[in-house]
């Protein structure tokens, strides 16, 4: 009898959580779907260009809240394994990321190189694989320093490569400070670990003189 209570116990937490989820994803959602909906309004009107670069830091900000609240909404239904078996496609994803956080390198004389060796289509989350790879790219955009190299992103059959040129104390800064905790600009390469792990996926961050290799494997 206390197993059945303890199991109905359990049954009515993890219901209760779940609906909890599924509030806030709607209430955490509306707003920034309100103000997205009104800077599409504002790049309409005849604006100077102190105000567009005001809109446009605007823009990003709130896609950074969307994607903030993409991945804790990720961690949050990790109960839910079944939303973590869908099929796609990895490329469309990486070219997402990219053009994204691409604003990052403005003022830098940075070339991405990007290689599409293969095409895979992987099982699992893609809103988690997004959220992934954005702060994968994300970190190397941010740490490449101006004439420091290119950012070379690799599509591997069963891998990602994100690597990026850096002087060999700021490497040494990344891997100490940043590797699987949080960052100042991000939420951190701790999150992408727990989106991977949850996904059956490996993530590994290493460096070797001036360049920073991530590698997202499934």
């Amino acid at each position: 009898m206390t197993i059945e209570k303890t199991l109905e116990r359990v049954s009515d937490f993890v219901e209760r959580e779940r609906n909890f989820t599924n509030a806030a994803s709607h209430e955490l959602r509306t707003p920034v779907t309100v103000i997205s909906g009104a800077l599409e309004i504002l790049e309409q009107s005849d604006l100077d260009n102190g105000d567009k670069k005001a809109l446009d830091r605007m823009r990003r900000a709130t896609l950074d809240m969307k994607n903030m609240i993409e991945m804790f909404l990720c961690l949050a239904r990790e109960t839910d394994h079944g939303l973590y078996s869908e099929q796609f496609s990895v490329a469309p994803l990486v070219y997402k990321a990219i053009d994204q956080q691409r604003y990052l390198l403005r003022g830098k004389s940075v070339d991405i190189e990007l290689d599409e060796a293969a095409n895979p289509s992987i099982f699992g989350h893609p809103q988690a694989f997004s959220i992934a790879v954005t702060n994968l790219v994300r970190n190397a955009f941010e740490h490449t320093l101006d004439n420091q190299g290119s950012v070379s992103v690799i599509i591997k059959h069963n891998e990602l490569i994100v690597s990026n040129h850096t002087n060999k104390h700021v490497s040494q800064q990344i891997t100490l400070a940043n590797e699987f905790s949080t960052t100042n600009n991000g939420l951190g390469l701790g999150i992408v670990q727990r989106l991977c792990e949850k996904n059956n996926w490996a993530f590994s961050l290493s460096t070797s003189e001036n360049l920073v290799v991530a590698r997202l494997c499934w």
